[in-house]
């Protein structure tokens, strides 16, 4: 459970980096803004609550009793893919409009 809690951490962590670093690419809107808060909030939400179990480590085995092993174990496994995407998403739209900004005008744009 440790081992998902901080892999998402990490994971949503870099989501926020690499949006941040996409405001700097395509400019700050409003759009991205809230985006990036939204990112923002999701990780604090999960840094809150891998210290509340930090904080009470008996929270885990309350968890575990009171939904079942295989429901939180499908739970994780669709939180950790939903944070794979969001990283991956955003780390490939970093990329692509680095290389669009790097293009000489009047070149084909559809690299999208």
């Amino acid at each position: 459970m440790w081992i998902v809690a901080v892999l998402q951490l990490g994971l949503e962590a870099g989501v926020v980096l690499y949006a941040y670093r996409l405001t700097r690419l395509t400019g700050s809107f409003r759009a991205w803004t809230m985006i990036i808060l939204a990112f923002i909030l999701t990780t604090a939400s999960s840094i809150f609550g891998v210290f509340l179990l930090l904080l009470n480590p008996d929270l885990i085995a309350g968890l575990v009793q009171s939904i079942s092993l295989p429901t939180l174990i499908v739970s994780y496994a669709v939180s950790i893919a939903t944070s794979l995407l969001f990283f991956f998403g955003i780390f490939d739209l970093v990329r692509r409009f680095k290389h669009a900004a790097n293009k000489p005008p009047g070149t084909n744009a559809s690299a999208f």
